[in-house]
Protein backbone atom coordinates (compact mmCIF):
# COMPACT_ATOMS: atom_id res chain seq x y z
CA UNK A 1 0.00 0.00 0.00
CA UNK A 2 1.10 3.44 -0.73
CA UNK A 3 1.53 6.41 1.69
CA UNK A 4 2.11 9.75 0.57
CA UNK A 5 1.51 13.21 1.71
CA UNK A 6 -1.34 14.77 -0.18
CA UNK A 7 -2.61 18.67 -0.74
CA UNK A 8 -5.93 19.94 -0.42
CA UNK A 9 -7.52 20.88 -3.86
CA UNK A 10 -10.68 22.10 -2.44
CA UNK A 11 -13.09 21.79 0.56
CA UNK A 12 -16.91 21.76 -0.63
CA UNK A 13 -18.84 22.22 2.46
CA UNK A 14 -22.44 20.37 2.13
CA UNK A 15 -24.19 20.70 4.84
CA UNK A 16 -23.68 22.39 8.71
CA UNK A 17 -21.23 19.48 9.83
CA UNK A 18 -20.37 17.47 6.32
CA UNK A 19 -17.77 18.15 3.87
CA UNK A 20 -15.87 17.10 1.15
CA UNK A 21 -11.86 17.35 1.00
CA UNK A 22 -10.74 16.76 -2.29
CA UNK A 23 -6.92 16.17 -2.61
CA UNK A 24 -3.98 15.22 -4.64
CA UNK A 25 -4.26 12.41 -6.18
CA UNK A 26 -0.39 11.33 -6.95
CA UNK A 27 -2.06 8.32 -9.31
CA UNK A 28 -3.03 6.17 -6.92
CA UNK A 29 -4.94 3.56 -8.20
CA UNK A 30 -7.58 2.35 -6.38
CA UNK A 31 -11.07 0.17 -6.83
CA UNK A 32 -14.28 1.54 -6.07
CA UNK A 33 -15.21 0.76 -2.61
CA UNK A 34 -12.33 1.06 -0.82
CA UNK A 35 -10.97 3.58 1.82
CA UNK A 36 -8.06 5.35 2.32
CA UNK A 37 -6.40 5.79 5.92
CA UNK A 38 -5.88 9.78 6.30
CA UNK A 39 -3.39 11.15 9.09
CA UNK A 40 -3.39 13.98 10.72
CA UNK A 41 -0.81 14.40 13.46
CA UNK A 42 -0.49 11.35 16.05
CA UNK A 43 -4.10 10.70 14.37
CA UNK A 44 -5.75 9.05 11.93
CA UNK A 45 -9.24 7.94 10.23
CA UNK A 46 -10.28 5.83 7.46
CA UNK A 47 -12.81 7.16 4.85
CA UNK A 48 -14.08 5.67 1.93
CA UNK A 49 -13.70 7.24 -1.12
CA UNK A 50 -16.07 9.22 -2.41
CA UNK A 51 -14.52 9.84 -5.87
CA UNK A 52 -14.47 7.71 -8.76
CA UNK A 53 -11.37 5.51 -10.54
CA UNK A 54 -11.15 7.58 -13.41
CA UNK A 55 -10.87 11.48 -11.41
CA UNK A 56 -7.74 13.01 -11.20
CA UNK A 57 -7.84 13.39 -7.45
CA UNK A 58 -8.79 11.72 -4.64
CA UNK A 59 -12.15 12.71 -2.20
CA UNK A 60 -13.40 11.72 0.71
CA UNK A 61 -17.03 12.86 2.70
CA UNK A 62 -16.54 14.04 6.30
CA UNK A 63 -19.11 14.63 8.81
CA UNK A 64 -17.85 16.61 11.78
CA UNK A 65 -18.82 14.67 15.27
CA UNK A 66 -18.38 16.64 18.44
CA UNK A 67 -15.90 13.93 20.12
CA UNK A 68 -14.35 13.01 16.59
CA UNK A 69 -10.81 14.21 17.20
CA UNK A 70 -9.41 14.11 13.66
CA UNK A 71 -13.27 15.39 12.09
CA UNK A 72 -12.88 18.56 13.94
CA UNK A 73 -9.33 18.77 12.73
CA UNK A 74 -10.01 18.09 9.05
CA UNK A 75 -12.98 21.20 9.41
CA UNK A 76 -10.37 22.76 10.32
CA UNK A 77 -8.10 22.85 7.36
CA UNK A 78 -8.41 24.43 3.96
CA UNK A 79 -7.03 24.31 -0.06
CA UNK A 80 -2.86 23.98 0.72
CA UNK A 81 -3.15 22.60 3.65
CA UNK A 82 -1.55 18.69 4.02
CA UNK A 83 -2.64 15.49 5.00
CA UNK A 84 -0.33 11.72 4.93
CA UNK A 85 -2.78 9.67 2.95
CA UNK A 86 -2.22 5.73 3.35
CA UNK A 87 -3.82 3.11 1.06
CA UNK A 88 -6.18 2.12 -0.93
CA UNK A 89 -7.66 -0.68 1.57
CA UNK A 90 -10.59 -2.79 1.57
CA UNK A 91 -13.29 -5.29 0.01
CA UNK A 92 -16.36 -3.68 -0.32
CA UNK A 93 -16.07 -3.36 -4.48
CA UNK A 94 -18.09 -4.59 -7.60
CA UNK A 95 -17.13 -7.52 -9.13
CA UNK A 96 -17.38 -6.67 -12.99
CA UNK A 97 -18.85 -9.98 -13.92
CA UNK A 98 -21.77 -9.78 -11.26
CA UNK A 99 -22.75 -6.72 -12.28
CA UNK A 100 -23.13 -7.85 -16.06
CA UNK A 101 -25.85 -10.47 -14.19
CA UNK A 102 -27.24 -9.27 -11.02
CA UNK A 103 -29.37 -6.09 -10.12
CA UNK A 104 -27.41 -4.52 -7.55
CA UNK A 105 -29.06 -2.80 -4.44
CA UNK A 106 -27.23 0.04 -2.32
CA UNK A 107 -28.47 0.89 1.18
CA UNK A 108 -26.88 3.64 2.79
CA UNK A 109 -27.37 5.44 6.17
CA UNK A 110 -25.51 9.58 6.56
CA UNK A 111 -22.29 9.41 4.87
CA UNK A 112 -22.01 6.07 4.39
CA UNK A 113 -23.34 6.95 0.92
CA UNK A 114 -19.39 7.54 0.10
CA UNK A 115 -18.93 4.25 -1.54
CA UNK A 116 -22.12 4.24 -3.69
CA UNK A 117 -21.62 7.44 -5.02
CA UNK A 118 -17.49 6.15 -5.88
CA UNK A 119 -19.30 3.04 -7.49
CA UNK A 120 -21.60 5.11 -9.93
CA UNK A 121 -18.79 7.67 -10.91
CA UNK A 122 -16.72 4.64 -12.02
CA UNK A 123 -19.12 2.25 -13.69
CA UNK A 124 -21.62 2.99 -16.64
CA UNK A 125 -24.72 1.62 -17.04
CA UNK A 126 -24.76 -0.38 -13.40
CA UNK A 127 -28.30 -1.67 -12.92
CA UNK A 128 -28.85 -0.51 -9.11
CA UNK A 129 -31.15 1.15 -7.21
CA UNK A 130 -30.18 3.28 -3.64
CA UNK A 131 -31.78 3.68 -0.27
CA UNK A 132 -30.01 6.54 1.29
CA UNK A 133 -31.37 6.92 4.90
CA UNK A 134 -30.73 10.09 7.03
CA UNK A 135 -32.31 12.30 10.03
CA UNK A 136 -32.96 15.90 8.05
CA UNK A 137 -33.43 16.63 4.34
CA UNK A 138 -30.09 18.79 4.48
CA UNK A 139 -27.73 15.55 4.45
CA UNK A 140 -29.21 14.66 1.08
CA UNK A 141 -25.49 14.79 0.22
CA UNK A 142 -24.96 15.45 -3.49
CA UNK A 143 -28.35 13.85 -4.40
CA UNK A 144 -28.01 14.88 -7.84
CA UNK A 145 -24.88 12.76 -8.74
CA UNK A 146 -27.15 9.63 -8.70
CA UNK A 147 -30.05 8.73 -11.42
CA UNK A 148 -33.51 10.79 -10.39
CA UNK A 149 -35.38 6.91 -10.46
CA UNK A 150 -32.95 5.44 -9.27
CA UNK A 151 -32.50 7.02 -5.34
CA UNK A 152 -34.81 6.42 -2.87
CA UNK A 153 -34.43 9.40 -0.21
CA UNK A 154 -36.24 8.25 3.75
CA UNK A 155 -35.74 10.73 6.32
CA UNK A 156 -36.40 9.71 9.69
CA UNK A 157 -37.38 13.19 11.72
CA UNK A 158 -38.38 15.55 9.23
CA UNK A 159 -40.99 15.23 6.20
CA UNK A 160 -39.94 15.98 2.28
CA UNK A 161 -37.96 13.09 1.02
CA UNK A 162 -39.52 10.73 -0.35
CA UNK A 163 -40.05 8.57 3.15
CA UNK A 164 -40.24 9.39 6.20
CA UNK A 165 -38.61 6.70 8.56
CA UNK A 166 -35.97 4.58 8.06
CA UNK A 167 -34.49 2.67 5.21
CA UNK A 168 -35.01 -0.64 6.95
CA UNK A 169 -38.77 -0.05 6.99
CA UNK A 170 -38.63 1.13 3.38
CA UNK A 171 -37.47 -1.67 2.16
CA UNK A 172 -39.61 -3.89 4.52
CA UNK A 173 -43.04 -2.31 3.07
CA UNK A 174 -41.88 -1.50 -0.40
CA UNK A 175 -39.48 -3.99 -1.88
CA UNK A 176 -39.14 -7.70 -1.44
CA UNK A 177 -35.95 -9.59 -1.01
CA UNK A 178 -34.59 -11.20 -4.69
CA UNK A 179 -32.08 -13.65 -5.20
CA UNK A 180 -31.15 -12.13 -8.52
CA UNK A 181 -29.95 -8.81 -6.38
CA UNK A 182 -26.80 -8.40 -4.63
CA UNK A 183 -27.08 -5.86 -1.70
CA UNK A 184 -24.34 -3.36 -0.53
CA UNK A 185 -25.09 -2.29 2.81
CA UNK A 186 -23.21 0.62 4.28
CA UNK A 187 -23.26 3.34 7.18
CA UNK A 188 -24.63 2.46 11.12
CA UNK A 189 -24.09 -1.10 12.07
CA UNK A 190 -27.79 -1.09 13.24
CA UNK A 191 -28.88 -0.59 9.60
CA UNK A 192 -26.41 -3.72 8.55
CA UNK A 193 -27.34 -6.26 11.08
CA UNK A 194 -31.20 -5.62 10.84
CA UNK A 195 -30.80 -5.39 6.96
CA UNK A 196 -28.74 -8.78 6.86
CA UNK A 197 -30.74 -10.44 9.28
CA UNK A 198 -34.19 -9.19 7.57
CA UNK A 199 -32.46 -10.88 3.54
CA UNK A 200 -30.95 -14.17 5.50
CA UNK A 201 -34.30 -14.98 6.82
CA UNK A 202 -35.81 -14.56 3.56
CA UNK A 203 -33.40 -16.80 1.95
CA UNK A 204 -31.29 -14.57 0.26
CA UNK A 205 -27.58 -15.96 0.22
CA UNK A 206 -25.62 -14.54 2.73
CA UNK A 207 -22.66 -14.34 -0.32
CA UNK A 208 -24.69 -11.71 -1.90
CA UNK A 209 -25.29 -9.34 1.17
CA UNK A 210 -22.11 -7.06 1.52
CA UNK A 211 -21.32 -4.45 4.66
CA UNK A 212 -19.30 -1.59 5.53
CA UNK A 213 -19.79 -0.47 8.47
CA UNK A 214 -19.53 3.00 9.64
CA UNK A 215 -19.10 4.01 12.93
Amino acid sequence: MEKFKSKILQKRVLSEYTFVLRLERHNLLFRAGQYIIVELGNESREYSLYSGEKDPYLEILVRRVENGNISRKLDQLSEGDILDVEGPYGFFVINDEEAKEKKLLFMATGTGIAPFRSFVRSFNLLDYQLLHGTRYLTEAYEHKSYHPQKLIFCTSRENGSHFQGRITDYFKTHMKPDANTIYYLCGNSEMIEEMSAHLEDRDIDPFDIRSEEFF
